[in-house]
């Protein structure tokens, strides 16, 4: 008696695992590349798209009017340092005049800010018409506001508004109007 009830569980564990092993076995996850409706069990072989890049079709931009002549930028260069970048905008090439830079922290929020345009400070633009220092136009005295009106992380994308009156170290000024920027960092 003891021998029949082995061989009827033996053939009963024997069917448990045919059937088991029926179930069909594949990818899951309907987001996937490879989704098979029919499987029943996930094997672990699901294949995704890599992930894209929001920005990847974004335009850098700086448009401003110095003393009264507008100006669009073409060219653009970006650094960092110390957790502040530095947005480069050149109406010719890189490196050529006239120049307006836009420097704000990583971590600058939606808003906005006196401009504070010495170098290192955290937010602020200057602007440069010649190689001559006495055409720097930044610093103390300067007046006007950047408005930060959108700052995504994420994607590294920064754009704004500024305006306001910039002084050289010989007391000379440029009133700046109109400006708006957008930079992918």
């Amino acid at each position: 008696m003891k021998t029949k009830y082995l061989i009827l569980t033996c053939l009963l564990v024997g069917l448990a695992l045919t059937f088991d092993s029926c179930k069909k076995k594949g990818c899951t996850d309907p987001t996937a590349n490879n989704y098979n409706e029919k499987a029943k069990k996930d094997d672990g072989s699901c294949t995704y798209d890599p992930p894209t890049n929001n920005n990847q079709n974004f335009t850098n931009y700086c448009t401003y009017t110095a003393d009264g002549t507008p100006a669009t930028s073409s060219s653009f260069y970006l650094s960092s340092f110390s957790g502040i970048e530095m947005c480069q905008s050149y109406v010719g090439s890189v490196g050529t005049f006239p120049n307006m830079t836009i420097k704000f922290a990583q971590s600058v929020a939606v808003g906005s800010y006196t401009n504070d345009g010495q170098f290192g400070n955290n937010h602020g633009f200057s602007y440069q018409s010649t190689s001559a220092s006495t055409d720097q136009y930044f610093g103390d005295g300067s007046t006007g506001t950047i408005t930060i009106t959108n700052h995504d992380l994420t994607n590294t994308i920064i754009e704004g508004t500024f305006s306001g009156t910039i002084y050289n170290s010989s007391g000379g000024s440029i009133v700046i109007t109109n400006g708006a920027f957008g930079y992918d960092y």
